[in-house]
């Protein structure tokens, strides 16, 4: 954009401006004359100046200068003055800084070029720049960036050259190096020592903030020197003194940064050194605390005003006396249980932010709130008085404050009272005054010491004991049914087990210390990865954590083989073992563990046959194997197992009708009865069931919104009869079930976006409404929702690569994608989709010899391999090898299957399908 053309745009954009705004439009057209670039370019300037807010107001008409920084010209690589400029640094409101070397040959130099905008080289903006030009010319400090060199481009631009300070903002450097509250306040006070220069030669910084104070980086173990910038907005005491008037005067804008503007920057009134050093003062609290005094993001003019003039902040102690209990409440979870609750977020809310900035600041908010406390504090809170006369009449005396405190001295910030002396005095001579102290109090009490000492440990080990289980077994199980809590459940089991650990290691041999352990490790296993229960996808952590338990068990039974409690724990412990087995690929472990299982709870519910609990438990150990048993393709026997499994449920549900275990239990030996009633071929008995498990728990998710297993196991009940209903051809009211299951699905996903088995649930549902959609005639819609499942497990397996449950799932997404682009016509897709479902098929069949389900599926992959490529391989020999040797597999595999016994009619229909196909390869 040429200087002729920027002028044309800037005198129209200006000219509107004087005008209404209902009237600026109809100019700009007018005068624009046709030229619609012009009349975009000057309309863009009006939308920008109607948005912006009124604190970013400068100088100028600030719209104009928002644009204009976005507008600035790239002049890297350009020659300026004897200057070539390397890259841009940052960009202000008048100009721009560039990193630039000397390029004339005289020697080599690094400067830092501030050069003022095109467009601005007139009235306020030219006067300002000069303005700061001349206070840098006047100010020679060695915290201070000297300026080196001014002039103008040759088309008339002003510029000036700085020292270039290579370094980090002040707050950011203190947070690397990892200061420690007194080196921050030594760094400062240097800080302090340069604008203590600037006013005594008559400058008002007015701009003090970390980014305007960079800090070199530390060298041969000497530590940064810190140097002021930017004077872009200072003001001089004596203006005439260089024919120069300030801004403020003229123009009821107020150039400043309001989070570190003095109350009477803000409302407008007179600015003097008081100034400074209230901004000194609110840097000295970020470095302190990690935040400011206010924050003020977001908030309006007036309400920046109320903040900064009218309300007092938190004394630096207070704000970290915050930070450091929410640390502590981190320590006992507490902050990580609030977060999962759906319920408001508490007041500590606030305070755990405050943590959190504290700690990013590189501060430990305990121990800075103790070195805080007293001095600190009024130091901190006497800069930021709202009165500029009650604040310290210099940053001189503001910083000579801080080295009487370093000192131990008394500091003018705190009343001299009698009280105060002694207690500096007592600082100053601690060693002194504590060994005189020692002295008496060793004589007092060095009778004592031995028996404390042994009823002080003896109080630690049991206290820590009792924590343990107080997480374990009381916080664990409040917040294990809420939707998200699987991260905070995870971290008060893995608390509580390092404390199990550590008193495990210092008494050995303890039985109900080991008892205990065990069952950490059988809650830490839960979390790592209970199948069907919320975890996190961890597997492999979860058997180990299993094994440790088990291990841990067995002993304590061998000594006490009476025992019914331990009898019960040992056999659950089993169950979550043969459970994870299962999943993991691992059918016969699976199925050993369960049968060890079921002969602990056969003679306990045999001899106390009015304990609940022991005929609970053997229902679930014979629903247990009774999966396993229909996994490794005997489906009456599995069928038997359930119903035996059934009876003991619904009479304990009946004894005690409001008994929540009972009806759960009840509810899922429902669903269990018609799958295995649905494998059988008894479609009329599998729909009795699902529907009457969905009253079951319909019932329970309605008692209690906020129980997430409860909600999940609903959503399960609708899938399960939307199953039914779709193998029964019903297809409507199968998708009505399966968008329930649904929606109940993604609201749990979304509130635990870690639990593994909320997001394959999101999958399954997919899956199901995809499947429906198909039988519907709506394959654009199927296909749509495959893709969804299956971007789902893809993600799922890379978080559990070895799992065979998500190998499992993701085989039948991309069978099912194969299917629906197969009927679209699209198989080539359709061809590389079957491919992929067999190719992680044979691998589970592979590590599980005995899961004949997993066996059952890849010949139904092979089988539509097959298909698929005779349809392709017309004229195509290698497809139709292909296809010939995929039926052959399949064949092999069925009949494998079902050597010595007659297969279900579906699995015969299949057998002699793929018979049929083969005579095709003859």
């Amino acid at each position: 954009m040429t200087g002729e053309r920027w002028q044309r745009i800037k005198a129209i954009f200006q000219a509107a401006l004087d005008r209404a705004p209902d009237e600026r439009l109809a100019y700009v057209v007018e005068a624009c004359a046709g030229d619609g670039t012009l009349r975009v370019e000057v309309e863009s300037l009006l939308k920008e100046q109607d948005a912006l807010p009124a604190e970013q107001a400068t100088a100028i008409d600030g719209g104009l200068v928002a644009k204009l920084l976005n507008r600035a010209q790239d002049v890297t690589g350009q020659r300026i003055g004897p200057y070539q400029v390397l890259r841009e640094l940052g960009r202000g409101g008048m100009g721009a800084v560039y990193l630039a070397e000397r390029a004339d040959a005289q020697f080599r130099q690094r400067v830092a070029l501030k050069l003022i905008r095109r467009g601005l080289e007139h009235g306020e903006v030219l006067r300002r720049f000069r303005y700061e030009r001349q206070i840098l010319a006047g100010l020679q400090h060695p915290n201070i960036a000297r300026l080196l060199d001014g002039g103008a481009t040759e088309d008339g631009t002003p510029y000036f050259a700085l020292e270039y300070v290579e370094g980090e903002p002040l707050d950011e450097y203190c947070r690397q190096q990892k200061l420690t509250i007194p080196q921050r306040l030594e760094l400062f006070r240097t800080v302090c020592a340069a604008v203590h220069y600037a006013h005594q030669n008559l400058v008002i910084h007015r701009d003090l903030k970390p980014g305007n104070i960079l800090v070199t980086p530390s060298q041969d173990g000497k530590d940064g020197v810190p140097k002021l910038l930017d004077f872009g907005i200072a003001k001089l005491l004596n203006p005439t003194q260089f024919d120069l008037t300030d801004a403020q005067t003229q123009a009821s804008v107020r150039p400043m940064t309001p989070a570190y503007a003095s109350p009477e920057q803000v409302r407008g009134q007179a600015i003097t050194t008081a100034s400074d050093v209230y901004s000194l003062g609110v840097l000295l609290y970020e470095l302190l605390t990690g935040r400011r005094p206010y924050e003020i993001a977001g908030l309006s003019v007036r309400e920046i005003e109320q903040a900064v003039c009218d309300s007092d902040p938190e004394r630096p102690s207070t704000a970290l006396a915050h930070a450091a209990e929410s640390g502590k409440r981190r320590e006992a979870i507490l902050r990580a249980a609030v977060k999962t609750a759906v319920v408001p977020a508490p007041p500590e809310t606030q305070a755990t932010e405050a943590f959190d900035e504290a700690s990013a600041a590189g501060l430990d908010p305990e121990r800075a709130r103790r070195q805080m406390r007293g001095d600190l504090d009024n130091i901190v809170m006497m800069a930021l008085r709202k009165e500029p006369e009650r604040r310290y009449a210099s940053a001189e005396q503001f910083a000579e404050d801080i080295r009487r405190h370093l000192a131990g001295l008394p500091v003018i910030a705190r009343p001299n009272t009698a009280g105060y002396r002694t207690a500096k005095f007592m600082q100053r001579h601690k060693a002194g005054v504590m060994a005189a102290v020692l002295v008496v109090l060793s004589l007092v009490t060095g009778l004592f010491v031995a028996v404390r000492q042994a009823r002080i440990a003896e109080r630690r080990f049991n206290e820590v004991r009792q924590l343990a289980n107080v997480y374990l077994f009381e916080f664990h199980d409040a917040i294990e049914k809420l939707p998200g809590a699987t991260p905070a459940r995870q971290l008060v089991v893995k608390r509580a087990l390092e404390y199990l650990e550590r008193l495990a290691q210092e008494v050995r041999g303890d039985r109900s210390l080991q008892r205990e352990l065990a069952a950490a490790y059988l809650k830490v296993g839960d979390v790592q990865g209970r199948p069907g229960f919320p975890n996190l996808g961890d597997a492999a952590g979860a058997l180990d954590s299993y094994k440790k338990s088990l291990a841990l068990r067995a002993p304590l039974l061998a000594a006490a083989p009476g025992d019914v409690a331990l009898q019960r724990e040992h056999a659950n412990n089993l169950d979550r073992l043969g459970d994870t087995l299962r999943m993991s690929g691992a059918l016969g472990a699976a199925i050993e563990h369960y049968q060890q299982s079921r002969a602990l709870r056969e003679p306990l519910s045999a001899a106390a046959p009015q304990d609940r609990t022991a005929r609970a438990d053997l229902a679930s150990s014979l629903q247990r194997l009774g999966d396993a048993t229909a996994l490794s393709g005997k489906r009456p026997a599995a069928l038997a197992l359930q119903q035996q499994s059934l009876q003991l449920l619904s009479a304990l549900a009946n004894e005690v009708p409001n008994d929540g275990r009972a009806r759960r239990d009840l509810y899922i030996g429902l669903i269990k009865l018609g799958d295995r009633q649905g494998a059988v071929g008894d479609k009329p008995a599998m729909l009795a069931s699902y529907r009457q498990a969905l009253t079951v728990a319909a019932r329970a998710a309605a008692a209690d919104a906020n129980d997430a297993r409860a909600q999940r196991e609903l959503a399960i009940a609708h899938d399960k009869l939307g199953n039914g209903l779709l193998a029964n051809n019903e297809a409507v009211q199968a998708l009505e079930q399966y968008r329930q299951a649904l929606a109940l699905r993604e609201k749990l996903a979304a509130a635990d976006a870690q639990n593994v088995e909320a997001q394959r649930d999101l999958a399954t549902s997919y899956g199901k409404l995809g499947e429906t959609l198909e039988k519907l005639n709506d394959l654009n819609g199927a296909l749509a929702q495959y893709r969804q499942m299956l971007a789902l497990d893809e993600q799922m397996l890379r978080l559990q690569p070895d799992y065979a449950g998500t190998k499992s799932d993701l085989a039948f997404d991309h069978e099912k994608l194969g299917l629906a682009l197969t009927a679209r016509g699209a198989l080539e897709p359709a061809l590389a989709q079957h491919r992929q479902a067999a190719k992680l098929r044979a691998e589970l069949a592979q590590a599980d010899p005995q899961n004949a389900e997993t066996k059952r599926d890849l010949a139904g992959s092979y089988a539509f391999i097959g298909e698929v490529a005779f349809k392709l391989g017309a004229k195509n020999a290698a497809l139709q090898r292909e296809g010939c040797a995929a039926y052959q597999h399949s064949r092999a595999l069925r009949e494998a299957l079902h050597a010595g016994q007659a297969p279900a009619p579906a699995e015969a229909a299949a057998l002699q399908q793929t018979l049929a196909a083969l005579e095709k390869c003859k």
